[in-house]
């Protein structure tokens, strides 16, 4: 689940997980879900550090509903069944394109 940000704000969600059971296409397929049911494109980041995989989904400029449903897809869907996503919100703050 999402943490909470301010009301208003302008947020993007940083959610990371490891996930050494997933393969790469799965993650993408699970991108194009959530980009279909939400309208959200988000982003793929990995990691490799000591053979272990850390993956990092980036959805920015996002309401807080927003987050709250993809959360929602993500905990109803089998894929994540096993993996511990974790989330973090952050306002932004500067007023930059």
């Amino acid at each position: 689940m999402p943490d909470t940000a301010q009301k208003g704000c302008v947020q993007s969600e940083f959610i990371w997980y490891q996930a050494d059971h997933l393969k790469k296409e799965q993650l993408l397929a699970w991108l194009r879900e959530v980009e279909a049911e939400t309208g959200l494109a988000g982003r793929l980041y990995e990691r490799n550090k000591a053979g272990v995989m850390t993956y990092m989904e980036v959805y920015t400029d996002i309401s807080a509903s927003a987050a709250e449903r993809i959360a929602a897809l993500a905990a109803s869907s089998g894929l994540f069944e096993k993996v511990d996503r974790r989330c973090e919100s952050f306002c932004r703050i500067d007023t930059r394109p």
